[in-house]
């Protein structure tokens, strides 16, 4: 693969917002449920999972993971209001 200059620019770019804690995918992971919980309920993310948030932001895989599981909570949600 070749890197032109926009490839470039947003790796350094993605390289500049890493935080010096900054979580992998598996820790992320380990803490979508309890996010999702936080979306669904009060929509106040506590400062305990910021880190978790960020990563989202960051990575697509754990986004996308993230995205599925508030679907089917809000499906089973609207499921058991019925």
């Amino acid at each position: 693969m070749t890197l032109n200059k926009q490839h470039i620019t947003n790796l350094l770019g993605m390289i500049r917002s890493v935080e010096p804690d900054e979580l992998d995918c598996d820790s992320c992971y380990e803490q979508l449920s309890e996010l999702a919980e936080v979306e669904l309920h009060s929509g106040r993310v506590p400062d305990t999972l910021k880190l978790v948030e960020h990563h989202l932001h960051q990575c697509p895989c754990c986004k996308d993971e993230f995205n599925a599981l508030l679907e089917s909570l809000n499906a089973l949600q609207a499921e058991n209001s019925d």
